[in-house]
C-alpha cells in the first residue's frame, strides 16, 4: 500500500459523498469518500491525514505531457522495475516520496520502461483513501 502524509484544504459534499482536496508538498490530491449517516466526511479542513492508494491502482504514463481525466498525478523518475513472470512493481521517485505500481509485463515492454524514464503516476480519484 502506498502511503504519503497531506492536508485537507477543501471538502465539498453532495449526495453522500464527499470530494476532499489534499495538499501533499506542492503537489495537489483528490479523494471522494462516502459520507457518514450525519451526512459528514468525518474529515476536517486542515486535518492531517494519511492517503493510501494501492500498488495495483497506480497508472503509468510515459513522459510528462499528457492530458488525461485522471486528476491525481505526479511526475517522477523510475527508481527501479522489478519483473516476474506476469507482473512487474515499478518504483517512482516523486516530489511526495516513493510510488510503488503494480503493472503486468507486457505494459513495462510495451511502455519500453527503465530506470531513469521521466513518468507520470495516475490514480483515480475514488481509488483513494483518507485515514486520521
Amino acid at each position: 500500500m502506498n502511503k504519503i502524509t497531506g492536508i485537507i484544504t477543501d471538502i465539498n459534499s453532495d449526495n453522500g459523498l464527499s470530494l476532499i482536496n489534499l495538499k501533499c508538498g506542492d503537489q495537489m490530491m483528490k479523494s471522494i469518500v462516502i459520507n457518514h449517516q450525519d451526512g459528514s466526511s468525518g474529515f476536517k479542513l486542515n486535518d492531517s491525514v494519511t492517503i493510501m492508494f494501492k500498488e495495483t491502482e497506480v497508472f503509468i504514463g510515459k513522459g510528462w505531457d499528457q492530458e488525461i481525466s485522471l486528476r491525481n498525478q505526479f511526475r517522477g523518475m523510475i527508481k527501479s522495475v522489478k519483473q516476474g513472470n506476469i507482473l512487474a512493481e515499478v518504483v517512482i521517485e516523486c516530489e511526495v516520496g516513493e510510488v510503488r505500481s503494480v503493472i503486468t509485463v507486457d505494459a513495462t515492454s510495451e511502455l519500453s520502461l527503465s530506470k531513469g524514464d521521466k513518468v507520470t503516476a495516475m490514480i483515480k480519484t475514488n481509488e483513494v483513501l483518507l485515514s486520521h
